[in-house]
């Protein structure tokens, strides 16, 4: 069964920060940057999930973003009928995703860090020859096809989840050299796309980092986007 873990800090501040993590990362490794987010007065409500949210068991991978994305949706609702009504999210790799599905389905977010995120799932995936070729040949052997796969993820794919960001703020990191996230063919895609609709993104782009070293080396560094949360 499907498992997501939460932990929450600072309940007693007004605005909310759902901080969604990456693939097979845990709450444990974040309570330094979850409690950092606490001390400049956020609610966080920090989210973690099964490796399984994303896996060569496609049809899966679709069915656990939604179980991830409605709960929180109704997590918003309970906090607003509380008198809450500030809701950011901060999501990283994985959780990046995650966040572009609740916040293209929801009026009340109202600022995004994306942390490292490219344009298609598929594509993304389908480009793991070296970094984890193990996850793709589980996908062909299937029988499944990087066409056929784009149908399946294409309502979880972010490209496909950013046609209602309208009013809302949008603070992008990407990285030249990642190893997980094509640059140009998904990170930059994803942006230009962002910036074609006219919407307010703000691009910070790392040159030398890989995937891991990169989410880690952006969130260590929390100047900008406290600031950026912050205005």
């Amino acid at each position: 069964m499907f498992r997501i873990y939460i932990k929450e800090y600072g309940k007693s501040n007004k605005k909310v920060i759902f901080f969604l993590t990456a693939w097979t990362s845990t709450i444990a490794q974040h309570w330094v940057i979850s409690k950092l987010l606490q001390f400049n007065g956020y609610h966080v409500i920090t989210y973690s999930y099964d490796n399984s949210i994303l896996s060569p068991n496609v049809q899966d991978t679709v069915k656990n973003c939604f179980v991830v994305k409605n709960q929180i949706l109704k997590q918003i609702e309970s906090l607003k009928n509380q008198g809450i009504n500030t809701f950011y999210i901060l999501g990283e790799s994985m959780g990046a995703l995650l966040g572009l599905m609740i916040a293209n389905s929801s009026k009340d977010i109202s600022k995004i860090v994306l942390n490292t995120v490219g344009g298609d799932l598929a594509e993304t995936v389908w480009s793991w020859d070296k970094a984890k070729p193990w996850f793709k040949n589980d996908i062909i052997k299937q029988g499944i096809k990087l066409q056929e796969l784009k149908k399946i993820w294409k309502d979880i794919s972010p490209i496909n989840n950013i046609d209602n960001l309208q009013v809302k703020k949008i603070l992008m990191y990407i990285s030249k050299k990642d190893n997980i996230i094509q640059y140009e063919s998904q990170a930059l895609t994803l942006f230009n796309a962002l910036e074609q609709r006219n919407y307010k993104v703000k691009l910070v782009t790392n040159n030398y980092l890989h995937h891991v070293f990169t989410v880690a080396y952006n969130l260590l560094r929390p100047r900008l986007y406290l600031t950026f949360i912050n205005q």
